[in-house]
């Protein structure tokens, strides 16, 4: 059993949506942070497997990104 739901990871979302990502392609991402129990602060899944997160963010990105996950 996942730690997360797919829907919880709320950053992800919002990162595709600053990054102009099409929803499928979020989704996916969403889905593959849960299943491989990725913090809930993930924004995505660099190159090395690592999941980059929010502590990684300049202020204005976190601003930027905090705006998002509120819609």
């Amino acid at each position: 059993m996942n730690a997360h739901e797919a829907h919880e990871y709320t950053f992800i979302r919002a990162w595709g949506l600053m990054r102009g990502s099409q929803f499928y392609y979020i989704r996916s991402e969403q889905e593959r942070a849960a299943v491989n129990g990725a913090p809930l602060n993930a924004i995505y899944r660099n190159q090395d497997g690592y999941w980059v997160t929010t502590d990684q963010l300049t202020t204005e990105q976190r601003t930027a990104l905090g705006r998002l996950v509120k819609l």
